[in-house]
């Protein structure tokens, strides 16, 4: 069989000049030099060990890898060759897709034979399919950008000087005033190109008016993504935007459809110019109407409660006609994300959404199953449905440590390719290194359509030998009810509540009342077995003698760590539970939390958790400290 020998001295040639493409070309021979050393160079033309360009006959997207007498790689169009670059590197270097969130480099090999062989890549589960950088404090604060969004927001100073620590606003400055590196940006786009997907939503909040957070933007433009908006900025308006655009007017009108519908649609228009300026043909459209923040428009507007439907239904015919009237396209692709109140006007008969929209049906919150809209719906034939999942979601699912299983992944996106909503797939990564096995497998799940076994998957995913282990963890999740496991975010909700019920004396949230009063020992029963549990995985997990270097730290950071972290939460919170808090120990169980942190941090990972602002685990000390003080328990 006739095989080609790669060195470290080959070359890559390409004629094509496409910014996107050679990134992923200088990739490819980033790449290279780390499997087999030497000085690989790219070439204009002449003859070359690798060659890349252009293929007639495949979709767009597709790409085919041949290696005779040199490798050659072929794409329909641009995403298609960047995709084929990004398989080569995986398929024949050895280089994981995910290398830079697990921290693990390529193997050196020094010299590599391939065998002659065809690979053409299989059609794609979705459309469109990407990730959502959501809820992302750690990203915000890691590498110090220097850049700041909300500063020109008319409210902040008045909203930073308020006494109360929780008032929501606050806490959303606190959480995402911060705009994430470039460089760390960039290693976020190459990732979801290198898993094959084509669409970012690139940030919480983004101000396209704001030169700093329009950069991230371009760069995703740059790398040859699609980008959309996060589902409370329709058209790239948040409440933060229009009050910052609001103010330069005369009348200063208040962020409301139902009072001020013509400021609304032309803050609407002024920040759709402003997209299409920057992202043209790679724009998909987020349509809808919400509140303040991630919040139902009547939060903050109490009387367009009992007219919600009407005011969304407009609100989604004005921002459509802005789309058609500042770009070119003759059907602009556009979204709506049925989250939480929107799904339910919708399956109430109380919302209709235009036919050239695409429905984006979102999981439920706390189970991460598919809600009864996605189930009892009828599907139109001239309308085009998608899906928008939670690896992590803010305040009871999972955000430091990883949540759904790739059992439970892959259960429900078989229920959405069923049903044939293949449009649009978006996922919810949070702030991406906590979720690395979850992104891998919805990943393949989304850009392929092949059968996925999820027990082949982790075994071949994970570290050699720990498989079982990380079966085992996601099998100890406490169920609050079914589905609803006990993750990290909704344990920080039942803490904090807990807190102030004995600190603040506030009254407990019916949620949390029902399983810490209610369901008082049922909970420590759960508990009790989930912490013993936890604590066999450590144990079993500190047997391990992993190499090499990276593939130990991964497996200490995406394992050990999560496990203590989760393990200690637990503890904290049962010692929390009424009517005997001992707070003395749950302070000791939060410290051993913050100890173990460096577990996390070890090498480029330096500072990674000092942007915790969600869970606030330094907080949440501070908050025991201060119960421990002051509290009378009796």
């Amino acid at each position: 069989m006739r095989r080609i020998r790669l060195t470290g001295n080959c070359s890559v040639q390409t004629s094509e000049c496409d910014p996107a493409i050679q990134l992923a070309v200088a990739d490819l021979i980033r790449d290279l030099k780390k499997v087999l050393g030497g000085n690989p160079t790219q070439v204009k033309s002449g003859t070359a060990t690798i060659r890349i360009g252009m293929a007639l006959g495949l979709d767009s997207e597709a790409w085919r890898i041949r290696i005779t007498d040199r490798v050659e790689i072929q794409g329909g169009g641009r995403l298609g060759l960047i995709f084929g670059i990004y398989a080569f590197t995986h398929r024949f270097l050895g280089v994981d897709p995910m290398w830079f969130w697990k921290g693990i480099e390529p193997k050196f090999k020094g010299e590599l034979e391939l065998s002659k062989c065809q690979i053409d890549s299989k059609p794609r589960a979705f459309k469109y399919r990407g990730w959502f950088i959501n809820d992302e404090d750690l990203l915000g604060r890691w590498k110090d950008s220097g850049k700041q969004r909300f500063s020109r927001w008319p409210r902040r100073r008045s909203t930073e000087a308020n006494p109360d620590y929780d008032f929501y606003e606050k806490r959303l400055l606190r959480y995402y005033s911060s705009i994430v590196d470039a460089n760390v940006m960039s290693a976020v786009f190459e990732a979801l190109l290198r898993m094959e997907c084509n669409l970012v939503i690139p940030a919480s909040f983004i101000d396209i008016m704001n030169p700093d957070e329009a950069s991230i933007v371009e760069a995703a433009v740059v790398r040859g993504l699609y980008v959309s908006q996060h589902h409370v900025e329709p058209l790239g308006v948040s409440h933060f935007g229009f009050e910052t655009w609001a103010q330069e007017l005369d009348t200063s009108p208040s962020f409301s459809y139902r009072q001020f519908p013509d400021a609304m649609r032309q803050c609407w228009a002024d920040y759709a110019k402003r997209w299409w300026e920057i992202a043209g043909e790679q724009i998909i459209w987020q349509v809808g109407l919400r509140g303040r923040g991630d919040r139902p428009l009547w939060d903050h507007d109490p009387e367009a409660k009992m007219r919600a439907g009407e005011f969304i239904s407009g609100a989604l015919s004005d921002q459509l006609e802005i789309i058609h009237s500042v770009e070119s396209r003759g059907q602009p692709p556009a979204t709506l994300t049925l989250w939480l109140e929107g799904a339910d006007l919708i399956e109430s008969g109380n919302l209709s959404v235009p036919d050239n929209v695409t429905l984006v049906f979102a999981d439920d919150d706390l189970s991460q199953q598919m809600r009864s809209d996605f189930h009892l719906l009828n599907r139109s034939p001239g309308q085009t449905h998608g899906v928008y999942y939670h690896l992590a979601v803010w305040s009871f699912g999972a955000h430091l440590v990883q949540g759904a299983s790739p059992d439970k992944i892959a259960k429900t996106m078989s229920e959405v390719l069923n049903k044939g909503d293949r449009e649009y797939a978006i996922l919810n990564v949070a702030n991406v290194r906590e979720h690395v096995l979850g992104i891998s497998a919805w990943s393949e799940l989304v850009s392929k359509s092949e059968p996925f076994n999820p027990d082949d998957f982790i075994h071949s995913w994970v570290p050699e030998g720990t498989a079982e282990l990380y079966r085992s963890f996601f099998a100890a999740f406490p169920q609050l009810r079914h589905e609803w496991s006990l993750h990290d975010g909704c344990a920080r909700t039942f803490i904090s509540s807990l807190l102030k019920y004995y600190v603040d004396l506030e009254a407990l949230p019916e949620i949390v009342r029902m399983y810490v009063v209610d369901q008082n020992e049922r909970l420590r029963l759960l508990l009790s077995r989930a912490i013993k549990a936890f604590d066999g995985l450590i144990e079993r997990a500190s047997s391990l003698d992993l190499e090499p270097e990276d593939t130990h730290d991964f497996f200490q950071s995406n394992f050990v760590l999560q496990v203590k972290i989760l393990r200690g939460l637990y503890g904290v919170l049962l010692e929390l539970l009424p009517s005997d808090p001992d707070f003395e120990q749950a302070e000791e169980m939060m410290v051993a939390i913050l100890e173990a942190l460096p577990l996390g941090e070890s090498g480029k990972w330096s500072q990674w958790y000092r942007g915790d602002t969600k869970v606030d685990l330094k907080y949440l000390q501070k908050r025991l400290v201060q119960a421990k003080t002051t509290c009378v328990v009796g």
